[in-house]
C-alpha cells in the first residue's frame, strides 16, 4: 500500500539525530537554537520559540495574548481538531466560522457576519489550511478593523507566504507551526510559536519553562511545553532543504491536478491553486495536502474504495467540521460541513519516491467514479 504520508528520515535526519544523542545533551541544547534560527531565518520574524507540539504552540500563544475563561474566540472553521481544542482547554467560547469552497480557509464574508453576531469576539484563530494561505490576508484584514488578537494556526503551512510575497509569520500576533510526522519539516512531535512582538515570545519561553507570568494582572502558571533536542535535530536537518521539499510537492500538485482533470472531469473539484502553479518564488500554497472535493459522498466513497484496491491510501481531512466538536457553539457552518462528506486527500508527500508517485497517478487514470 502507498501510504498517504509516508514518514522517512534521510542520512542527514539520521547523522542530526545521532550527534545529538552522542553529545549526550537531549534538552535545553545547541539544536534548540539552531532551530529557532532557522525558523526566524525562513519567517523573517526575529522571535521564534520552540514547544512541545503546535497544539501546545496554540495554547501558550492564547495565553500570553490575554485569552481567558469566557472569552470568545473565532474559529475557521473548518481544520484538525487542536485549532478549536487549544482555546476550549483555556475556558473560552468557540465560535465557528465557515470557509470558502474553492481554499477551505475562512470565509471573509462569513467571517464580517460573524463579528457583527458576536460584537464581544476577542480573537480569530485563521488556519492555512493543507498549506493554503489563498482568502486568509482579507480574514485578517476584518480581524484587524474589529480589533480582534490574530492568531494563525499555520501548522501546516511553513515555508508558504501571503497576497503580498511575505512569508507567513509577520501578519499575525502569534504565528503557530507544528513540526508531526507528517509536516513537510518534521520532528516527530514539536511546534514554533514566532511572534513579531518580543515580549509574547519571552511570555510563551517563560510558560514553556514552568515559570509563573502576569498578563493582563493574572497571574499563569508554566509548566514544561519544552521541545526536546532529538526531535529539533531532526527538523533542524531538514529546513536547508525546505525550498526544494515544497518545489517538490508544488511539481506534484501540478501532475496529480492534470491527472485528476484528465480521468475523474466532472466527479471531483481539485484544489484551486493546483490549477495556477508557477515556478513561484513566494508560493501560496506548500501542498501538505493535496485534497480534492467529489461531486458526492458516494463518489468519493467509491474512488477512495477503487484506490484502495490499487494499493493507494487515500485520507478524509478532515471527516467533520470543527462545529461538532464538544463546547463549541455558534451557528451552522453548512460550506464546512458539506466539505467534511466529500473532500479526500490524494498521495503527494515529497517522501514518496518516484516510484511510488507514478503509480499513484497511474491509480487515478485507471480508476473512474
Amino acid at each position: 500500500m502507498i501510504n498517504c504520508n509516508p514518514v522517512r528520515v534521510d542520512t542527514d535526519g539520521l547523522d542530526a539525530v545521532s550527534a545529538a544523542l552522542r553529545s549526550g545533551i537531549v534538552a535545553r541544547g545547541p539544536n534548540i537554537a539552531a532551530l529557532e534560527r532557522s525558523f526566524s531565518q525562513v519567517t523573517r520574524v526575529e522571535n521564534a520559540v520552540a514547544v512541545a507540539n503546535g497544539t501546545v504552540a496554540l495554547l501558550l500563544g492564547g495565553m500570553v495574548t490575554g485569552l481567558t475563561a469566557g472569552d470568545t474566540v473565532l474559529v475557521a472553521a473548518f481544520s484538525f481538531p487542536s485549532t478549536a481544542n487549544a482555546f476550549l482547554a483555556l475556558g473560552c467560547r468557540v465560535i465557528p466560522v465557515d470557509v470558502s469552497a474553492m481554499s477551505y480557509n475562512i470565509d471573509e464574508s462569513a467571517l464580517v457576519t460573524t463579528i457583527r453576531r458576536y460584537p464581544e469576539a476577542r480573537a480569530l484563530v485563521v488556519v492555512d489550511l493543507f498549506g493554503n494561505t489563498e482568502g486568509t490576508d482579507g480574514a485578517i484584514s476584518a480581524a484587524r478593523r474589529h480589533g480582534l488578537v490574530i492568531i494563525e494556526d499555520a501548522a501546516q503551512a511553513l515555508g508558504a507566504h501571503d497576497a503580498a510575497g511575505e512569508p507567513i509569520g509577520r501578519r499575525a500576533d502569534v504565528t503557530t507551526f507544528s513540526l508531526y510526522a507528517t509536516k513537510n519539516v518534521f520532528g516527530g512531535e514539536g511546534g514554533v510559536l514566532v511572534s513579531p512582538t518580543a515580549d509574547i515570545a519571552d511570555r510563551v519561553r517563560a510558560l514553556a519553562d514552568h515559570q509563573a507570568i502576569e498578563v493582563d494582572g493574572r497571574r499563569l502558571i508554566g509548566l514544561n511545553y519544552r521541545m526536546n533536542e532529538l526531535g529539533a535535530a531532526l527538523a533542524v536537518s531538514q529546513m536547508p532543504k525546505l525550498a526544494a521539499l515544497v518545489k517538490c510537492r508544488r511539481d506534484r500538485a501540478r501532475q496529480l491536478a492534470d491527472v485528476c482533470a484528465t480521468a475523474w472531469q466532472h466527479d471531483v473539484l481539485i484544489p484551486a491553486e493546483a490549477t495556477r502553479l508557477d515556478d513561484q518564488d513566494a508560493p501560496r500554497h506548500v501542498f501538505h495536502q493535496f485534497t480534492v472535493l467529489a461531486s458526492d459522498a458516494a463518489t468519493r466513497e467509491t474512488l477512495q474504495e477503487r484506490l484502495r484496491q490499487r494499493d493507494v491510501e487515500t485520507r478524509r481531512f478532515y471527516p467533520y467540521a470543527l462545529s461538532a466538536l464538544p463546547g463549541v457553539t455558534g451557528a451552522r457552518v453548512p460550506v464546512a460541513e458539506d466539505l467534511a462528506t466529500r473532500c479526500f486527500s490524494l498521495p503527494i508527500a515529497h517522501s514518496l519516491t518516484d516510484i511510488e508517485f507514478a503509480a499513484v497517478l497511474d491509480a487515478i487514470q485507471a480508476v473512474a467514479a
